[in-house]
C-alpha cells in the first residue's frame, strides 16, 4: 500500500514553483546555516524539484497492482 497522511506530500511529489514565504505566528523567520543565524520578515524561495516517490513506486509495482486487482475481480465473479 502506498499512502501518506502528510499534508505536504503533494508538494514533495509534484514540486513547487518559486514562491514567497513569510512567518505565520512570529514576527520573523529564523534559520541557521553553519554557525550563523539568519532572520527574515519574508522572502522568495526557489521552490523544490518534484521527488516523484508515488509515481516511481506505482510504475515499479504496476505488475503487482494489476495482478492484485485481477485476483479481487475474479473473486467476486
Amino acid at each position: 500500500t502506498v499512502y501518506t497522511d502528510l499534508s505536504y506530500a503533494i508538494f514533495l511529489e509534484q514540486g513547487t514553483s518559486p514562491h514567497f514565504v513569510s512567518p505565520k505566528t512570529k514576527k520573523v523567520l529564523r534559520w541557521k546555516e553553519g554557525s550563523e543565524w539568519f532572520f527574515s520578515k519574508g522572502h522568495m524561495v526557489s521552490g523544490i524539484k518534484p521527488r516523484r516517490h508515488f509515481e516511481r513506486t506505482s510504475i515499479q509495482m504496476k505488475p503487482q497492482i494489476f495482478a492484485y486487482i485481477e485476483e479481487k475481480v475474479k473473486a467476486i465473479e
